[in-house]
């Protein structure tokens, strides 16, 4: 190991809320984006979500149904997530 990357470590260490290795953790751990690995909706699951709503469903049946949370049904419902699928 280079002396210079240790001292671009310490100087990390120094001046970071969180360890380095936990920054690398914590980036490995977000929420793929659609179309990666993961991910739990697709955009045929958000419109039937959106027609069941539509006929009265309720948010928490249907988070049961698809296996995500009330919110995530929530924000396809306002429109905040998903907002590009009609």
């Amino acid at each position: 190991m280079h002396v210079l990357d240790e001292m671009e470590r310490d100087r990390a260490r120094q001046y970071s809320p969180i360890p380095v290795a936990m920054q690398v953790a914590r980036t490995s751990m977000q929420k793929p984006a659609f179309g990666k690995r993961g991910a739990k909706l697709n955009p045929a699951k958000v419109r039937d979500i959106r027609q069941a709503l539509a006929a009265g469903v309720s948010c928490a049946e249907l988070a049961i149904r698809f296996n995500v949370t009330k919110a995530a049904v929530e924000h396809v419902q306002s429109g905040r997530s998903w907002a590009d699928v009609a």
